[in-house]
């Protein structure tokens, strides 16, 4: 049994590999998004930092709130009504403290699934010739995108896009075992890509399971042990965004934050539910103390559990009939077999 010497506290994960500067990836997509990672990040007050993220939402204004970007590459971020709301984006992007280069979802998907695989580019339709994307360009400049000729359809444009190979991926999902084998289920996006782009992948989960509960749902596994870096034990890591089979979404807590209409108030906001709390367990405890243990208790999911699947194959069945253990590919090779060398 390997030593769960990836398990640790946010602050720990934070500490050790997200440095000022650096280039960062919320890797979730449309759900779970890491906010106990994030709140971590501000709490550290990490400066500089370049994010990625196809679509921004309420933790990537309180990155930026919080003074802790410098970059943003995304293709859309949410931004109520300017009279109704104190926009971080609007105000620093007028104030010029931070550059967003634009791209469409897709293309973001795209240059994350490029980092992934080790792609040197990733060709895209020649559409996004016809938008002020390609025509208005930030930080990226002249390596936001290449046009070259089609080699098979001569006189038809492509358009290549860079991969995104971020230096440390965030990600909140359901469960892992103490490896770090990684399970996610729900709106995946370009979750994985994000991920597997990434030469660190920081993982908070809601449970941590036994190996067995992993290889008996192989197919959720959408991070493997050898790619994560750091695994932080997190329950409720994804509040006030939904975390599918443990909560709902919280939305009266969502709508405090974009009900917020002066910049005092938003410090006031993150000074209570940011600074002013040691971290995830206390910002639980304080979430009760405000609000009561019946409404935490409300966001809780009801049950639809899925319809289960035979993985059963005629290999393993055959593995047993020979008298063959799945635990030798525990064992070194060299233990397995000895090798004869005639000469």
């Amino acid at each position: 049994m390997k030593e769960p010497d990836k398990l640790m506290t946010a602050k720990e994960a934070i500490k050790k590999f997200v440095r000022d500067g650096c280039s960062l990836t919320l890797a979730n997509f449309a759900t779970s998004e890491p906010f106990a990672l994030v709140h971590e990040v501000i709490r550290q007050r990490k400066r500089n930092l370049y994010l990625i993220k196809s679509s921004g939402f309420m933790a990537s204004d309180q990155l930026l709130a919080a003074g802790c970007l410098k970059r943003i590459l995304t293709s859309w971020h949410l931004r109520m009504s300017p009279t109704s709301y104190y926009s971080p984006i609007d105000k620093l992007l007028k104030e010029k403290k931070v550059e967003v280069e634009d791209y469409t979802n897709w293309t973001v998907a795209a240059r994350l699934l490029a980092g992934a695989w080790g792609l040197p580019f990733f060709p895209v339709r020649d559409s996004l010739l016809l938008t002020d994307i390609a025509r208005i360009r930030s930080f990226e400049g002249e390596n936001k995108l290449k046009v070259i000729e089609n080699p098979f359809r001569p006189g038809e444009r492509v358009v290549l896009v860079p991969p995104l190979n971020p230096d440390v991926a965030l990600i909140h999902a359901q469960r892992a075992d103490v490896h770090g084998n990684v399970q996610l289920w729900g709106p995946l996006g370009d979750t994985v890509y994000a991920a597997l782009a990434s030469k660190v992948i920081i993982a908070s989960v809601e449970e941590i399971v036994e190996e067995e509960n992993i290889r008996r749902s192989p197919f959720l596994t959408i991070l493997p042990d050898f790619r994560v870096n750091a695994l932080v034990h997190e329950e409720w890591g994804a509040h006030p965004m939904e975390c599918l089979g443990y909560y709902d979404m919280d939305e009266p807590f969502l709508l405090i934050w974009y009900a917020l209409l002066t910049r005092k108030m938003m410090e006031s906001f993150m000074d209570e539910w940011i600074f002013g709390v040691e971290n995830r367990r206390e910002y639980i405890e304080h979430y009760i103390e405000r609000f009561g243990i019946e409404k935490l208790n409300s966001l809780r999911a009801k049950k639809y559990l899925s319809d289960t699947v035979n993985l059963g194959s005629t290999f393993e069945g055959d593995m047993k009939r020979w008298g063959i253990e799945w635990s030798i590919f525990d064992q070194p090779i060299s233990e397995m077999v000895e090798w004869e060398v005639e000469g």
